[in-house]
């Protein structure tokens, strides 16, 4: 993510706050700027993600704002909740449910069947504008989606290794559960 990206810089104290997806019909800027934001910083993003953002179930967003601008966002994705039946045909490698990463992967890949039956949130994205990097503000975000999920039995986060990213998600608190042997697509690492 670069600055020619974007053309205001977020100035003042930052406040975490979070948001639903009916904000898209009531104040859409506020979202735009959002998707705006992790488009930026991820290369991944599409229009897909924008209607997924827009009307998918299960879809939550923090945001950290500034006096003028949006500083930085965090989109949590709902996972797991899966039936035990479900969980043990994950788990013995039968079944795939779409939208479940971590839930599937804790389940195919621990040695408990029953692990994707339970409830968390998993950070899709999360992003900081490049002016307000290194000042703790994903940090801030993370802290805010672990208050805002704290009915779950987890807050989870899927990413490609890199030794800057492993240093952001342990000083926010994760512990790294699996690593995998080969490149993902969706990651490139």
């Amino acid at each position: 993510m670069t600055m020619k990206n974007f053309t205001h810089t977020p100035q003042g104290n930052i406040v975490i706050s979070a948001f639903e997806q009916t904000l898209w019909r009531s104040e859409p800027e506020t979202p735009l700027k959002v998707y705006q934001l992790l488009s930026g910083a991820h290369y991944r993003t599409s229009p897909l993600d924008l209607r997924r953002m827009m009307d998918a179930p299960g879809q939550h967003f923090l945001q950290a704002a500034g006096e003028n601008e949006i500083a930085g966002a965090l989109w949590l994705v709902d996972e797991g909740g899966l039936s035990q039946e479900l969980s043990q045909a994950v788990w013995a490698g039968f079944r795939r449910p779409r939208g479940n990463l971590v839930a599937q992967s804790l389940a195919a890949h621990g040695s408990n069947p029953l692990a994707a039956t339970l409830r968390g949130r998993r950070v899709s994205r999360i992003a900081v504008h490049p002016a307000r990097q290194r000042e703790g503000t994903g940090r801030q975000l993370i802290a805010g989606a672990l208050q805002y999920t704290q009915d779950l039995d987890y807050l989870s986060v899927s990413f490609g290794y890199t030794g800057e990213l492993w240093r952001f998600w342990q000083r926010c608190g994760f512990v790294l559960v699996r690593m995998g042997n080969h490149r993902e697509a969706s990651s490139g690492c």
